[in-house]
């Protein structure tokens, strides 16, 4: 490894940002267009195409490229480029025909209500109490609306009743 760069990243990811890579997040349309208007290899036709592209679609040109260490946990964070290569070889058909990603189907959360039983803690730090509470509740996923807040319906002291 050749270091770190404070608590935030590696000095090779450092170098990554500097010649063009960087995390999945970070890419933006703009970024993206930069790297395109900058290169040797694309047409001016190609280019202008390519620019009347949107964020998600240009997104599919982006190729898993290196990865790095990050944040001071030294999370292991894949880095992503360009694919100028692939561009290079499609017509200005095949780029304006680029599909946008399909949205991801809105899951419809199951609701019902049941009577739970469920704990809550009281008491100062050195002298807890746990507290059995019984009542209605309006079940929305693994969430459970109480009249003392939300609760977890996977948390270890929750139950359905009959």
């Amino acid at each position: 490894m050749a270091g770190y760069k404070g608590y935030s990243m590696s000095n090779n990811a450092v170098d990554a940002y500097e010649q063009g890579e960087m995390p999945l997040s970070k890419w933006t349309k703009a970024a993206m267009l930069e790297i395109v208007e900058a290169s040797d290899e694309l047409s001016a036709a190609q280019k202008r195409t390519i620019s009347k592209l949107t964020a998600a679609q240009l997104k599919v040109y982006l190729t898993r490229s290196s990865w790095h260490h990050t944040s001071s946990h030294y999370n292991r964070t894949d880095f992503y480029a360009v694919d100028l290569d692939t561009l290079q070889d499609m017509t200005l058909e095949d780029i304006a025909a680029t599909p946008a990603p399909a949205p991801k189907p809105k899951v419809e959360l199951k609701r019902e209500v049941r009577r739970c039983r469920y704990l809550t803690w009281e008491g100062s730090r050195k002298h807890p109490k746990a507290v059995e509470h019984f009542e209605e509740c309006e079940i929305v996923g693994d969430w459970a609306m109480t009249s003392n807040g939300k609760k977890s319906t996977k948390a270890n002291g929750f139950y359905f009743c009959r």
